[in-house]
């Protein structure tokens, strides 16, 4: 009996021991980890997630996760953890949340469910501020909608080609001299185009590479069959646009 009492306290002892390593991890964890019922209602949140909402531990614990979140994303975070109890593995997800203080923050989460035998217990998640990211996102985004109505709104011609001369971006008003639409061109040689006359495609696919090479902008004229069939010269200024790397990219 004495035997047994020693083996049973040395067990407990270790379970204790890793039990706390356990809480230790999770209580220092950079990220918010969760638990929920079968119904989204928090049964565990670390101090990080205290920390980052603005809620104490109880008001987390009194709440459903859907509370959190901005009215328009519930049907879609529901629909994430219908899938992830379906499925029976973790699934990914991206979304607004609001602080106690009422500022939204954009977290991205890991969320697999807790399964005993056949029933789904509840949910696991861990889960990242990204905020800095989706905000970084959005002005890169609205960067390159600010710089393509620039570019389609431009009274000149321009055009983007990659390293190799196929076509990346053909303005408006490129479509609207030649009579040919973006994209009826994107991904072509550039002296594939139909409008071009014969004695410039050789010479075009010829110089790309120098072009590509040159240091400084480079001048030239070419001719375009308009959409009425009216021959215009255009006279181009190519650039090589250059990486951080020093390679051409884009002309």
């Amino acid at each position: 009996n004495r035997s047994l009492h020693r083996q049973v306290r040395a067990r407990t002892k270790a379970v204790e021991r890793t039990e706390r390593r356990y809480r230790d991890l999770v209580d220092n964890a950079s990220d918010m980890i969760y638990r929920t019922d079968p119904f989204g209602r928090f049964t565990f949140v670390n101090p990080v997630a205290t920390r980052i909402l603005g809620y104490d531990e109880g008001e987390l614990l009194s709440m459903k996760y859907f509370e959190l979140m901005r009215p328009d994303w519930v049907p879609r975070a529901m629909g994430f953890y219908e899938k992830s109890a379906k499925t029976r593995e973790a699934t990914y997800l991206e979304f607004p949340v609001r602080k106690k203080d009422g500022l939204e923050i954009w977290v991205g989460q890991h969320v697999r469910p807790i399964i005993t035998g056949e029933r789904v217990e509840g949910f696991q998640g861990m889960a990242r501020d990204i905020t800095d990211r989706v905000s970084a996102q959005s002005e890169l985004r609205a960067e390159r909608d600010f710089v393509s109505a620039i570019l389609d709104t431009a009274p000149s011609l321009i055009m983007v080609l990659d390293s190799h001369g196929h076509i990346v971006r053909f303005n408006r008003a490129c479509e609207e001299l030649s009579g040919v639409a973006m994209p009826d061109v994107a991904g072509r040689a550039i002296w594939e185009l139909p409008f071009l006359l014969d004695a410039d495609r050789d010479d075009i696919r010829q110089n790309i590479p120098r072009l590509a090479a040159a240091a400084v902008p480079v001048k030239l004229d070419r001719t375009w069959l308009g959409k009425t069939g009216a021959r215009h010269v255009i006279a181009w200024t190519v650039m090589a646009l250059r990486g951080q790397t020093g390679v051409t990219s884009y002309l």
